[in-house]
């Protein structure tokens, strides 16, 4: 039986920047459809009001899995609506359970007239913090990749700010905020209800545990664009100094580990679309044509673009049980080499990817990986494995038992985790992306690290 990686308590760590959390918080994995939540600060990552867990890691998001649980119940008095003057679509934004310093009728109007897309009603709930359930992030069993550990609190890019939204619905906590940062976290929200009632959502044929990572990013990164350019368009700014994409960015480059896989789908998320819409007013029309990987995400690649290299696996073990965890894709490979080298760096060795797979074995307790990439050419092979090297030799003083193989001239191996594991595997390739992993006798197996891998954590998004 598998065991389940403990959850890690993410407190509030999406909805920082004004934006929701960047895993799912509820509801359906990632597709954009209502009721997923941000809980957070402002950074990462995927529903009726629901908070979905997130799954950070290595990189090994299996098929997005929500976790929904009901929105809690706000006891304060008597709604209050507001309507926006002069709004000629007389939609109408209600509020309850408190009051908020922002008239958020005039932001949802704002919000609509900036993306030109139509929505409907929509509640606001304001939530006292005591109210408001912690989404949770639970890492995808790689600690052994270096995607683990960190406190949100020990990053220092901004208040933290806690909201979601879903279908006609958002929740959020005011505390500690400033005016401007409710409305901006307001703005992001009203994106997303706007996404559910304009059904833009991330692809549906996405393959790899990489979707998971990819549709949050799809979601969560429309919304933090869209912000932004809000906060341009009313001088606005996230403590006083940072707009949506500087403050997602600041919490990608100040995260350890732990939070990588979370902050990295909000920040690249939004780069996606700065760098792919040239006008708000465009936003709904990009969806019709998104990247299926996360190269592509990176790249700014469309669907017809970023088509993975073939690439199979095939595990010839008779003493161990397997079990393929599939594709991970370019951005689990960055944010892996990134929690031991330099960003630089790690950007520059996982581009170039073509594709990968990677492959849980286990026998007496004691469970490895090996996680296989076929790059773009050798030139790309070669400098994933300099990289790689560095990165191993950095794990291995962690404690972790890791190995790097050159497959052939575009593929390469990481083995890692179970020690008589990574000194008896062997990996060959017959061409053509054929790869085959041998594994003899190997003696007894020691633990390395536990796997999460048969209910791995949804990692959907909404903030």
């Amino acid at each position: 039986m598998r065991r389940a990686l403990p959850a890690l308590t993410v407190a509030l760590l999406l909805v920082l920047a004004g934006c929701g959390a960047p895993l799912d918080s509820g509801g359906t994995a990632g597709n954009g459809a209502s009721g997923e939540t941000t809980t957070g600060s402002a950074p990462a990552t995927a529903t009726p009001t629901t908070d979905t867990a997130a799954t950070p890691g290595t990189g090994t998001p299996p098929a997005p899995e929500t976790t929904t649980r009901p929105t809690p119940e706000t006891t304060a008095g008597p709604p209050t609506e507001t309507t926006t003057a002069g709004d000629p679509t007389e939609e109408r934004v209600t509020v309850s359970g408190g009051s908020l310093p922002v008239d958020a009728a005039a932001v949802y109007a704002r919000v609509q007239a900036l993306t030109d897309l139509e929505g409907g009603d929509v509640e606001v709930v304001v939530e006292d913090p005591s109210d408001r359930e912690p989404g949770s992030y639970a890492p995808d069993a790689f600690e052994p990749l270096g995607l683990t550990g960190g406190d949100i609190d020990d990053i220092d890019c901004g208040s933290i700010a806690s909201a979601s939204a879903g279908g006609d619905r958002v929740n959020i906590v005011t505390e500690g905020l400033s005016d401007a940062e409710v409305e901006l976290v307001l703005a992001h929200e009203f994106v997303h209800t706007l996404q559910d009632d304009n059904d833009l959502r991330a692809p549906q044929a996405l393959e790899g545990r990489e979707s998971r990572y990819l549709r949050t990013a799809l979601i969560e990164g429309g919304a933090v664009y869209v912000a932004d350019r809000y906060a341009q368009r009313h001088d606005l700014a996230w403590s006083g100094d940072r707009r949506p994409l500087e403050l997602r960015e600041c919490f990608y480059d100040d995260s350890p580990g732990g939070l990588l896989s979370l902050t990295a789908v909000y920040h690249f998320g939004g780069q996606y679309f700065a760098g792919t819409v040239d006008d708000p007013t465009a936003i709904g029309d990009a969806y019709d044509d998104l990247p299926t990987t996360t190269e592509g995400l990176l790249h700014g690649a469309t669907t017809a673009e970023d088509s993975p290299r073939p690439l199979s696996v095939t595990v010839d073990a008779p003493d161990w049980t397997d079990q393929n965890l599939g594709r991970h894709g370019e951005l689990v490979t960055r944010i892996a080499l990134r929690t031991e080298l330099a960003e630089s760096r790690a950007a520059s060795a996982a581009e170039g990817w073509g594709n990968d797979d990677l492959v849980a074995l286990e026998r007496d307790g004691g469970e490895g990986y090996v996680w296989v990439h076929r790059w773009d050419d050798s030139a790309a092979a070669e400098e994933f494995l300099d990289a790689a090297a560095a990165y191993a030799d950095a794990r291995r003083d962690a404690g972790v038992a890791m190995r790097v193989v050159r497959v052939g001239p575009e593929t390469t191996a990481l083995v890692f985790g179970d020690e008589a594991l990574v000194d008896a595997a062997s990996v060959e390739t017959s061409g053509d992306g054929a790869v085959t992993v041998t594994v003899s006798d190997a003696g007894s197996a020691r633990v390395t690290v536990s796997a999460a891998r048969d209910r791995p954590p949804a990692l959907s998004v909404r903030g």
